[in-house]
């Protein structure tokens, strides 16, 4: 059947470009253009400065400056593109391997990059093991992680 690891990888692109994700190993150092998923989701900074990079990007898709684009919309735009980008490679995962993807913002890096597909990756080892679960404990999983988390 192949490396659990890379048999996800193939999955996942194949759903789509939201879905796809890289892979690193697990405690290997962060090198650039990677960051820490963890340095943008826990400062108010990035958050605030992700933000103004998507309404740059609003402003130009428009043919606008950028202070014609309301902050507070570029703003629900940035949270509502990272929550679907973070989502979807675990959601894949609970669809393709019936298992619930263990990501941890401490261990995934992501390449800041202009739109909602900006490259990730997770550790190999998160995209490895069993897919035994049923339907309830995939989505009792999920919400753990996701909802509750």
């Amino acid at each position: 059947m192949g490396d659990p690891a890379a048999v996800m990888l193939t999955g996942l692109r194949a759903l789509g470009p939201y879905f796809a994700v890289g892979s690193h190993d697990p405690g290997s150092p962060v090198t650039a253009p990677w960051r820490p998923l963890s340095d943008l989701l826990g400062s108010s900074a990035a958050l605030g400065e992700r933000a103004g990079q998507v309404r740059a990007a609003l402003a130009r898709a428009g043919g606008l400056a950028p202070g014609q684009v309301e902050f507070r919309a570029a703003a629900s735009v940035s949270h509502l593109g990272l929550a679907a980008r973070l989502f979807a490679p675990a959601f894949g995962a609970a669809l393709l391997g019936r298992r619930v993807l263990p990501f941890d913002p401490d261990q995934a890096r992501w390449v800041p990059a202009e739109g909602s597909l900006f490259p990730l990756s997770v550790p190999g080892t998160d995209l490895e093991g069993a897919g035994d679960r049923d339907a309830l404990a995939l989505s009792v999983g999920l919400t753990r992680r996701w909802l509750d988390g």
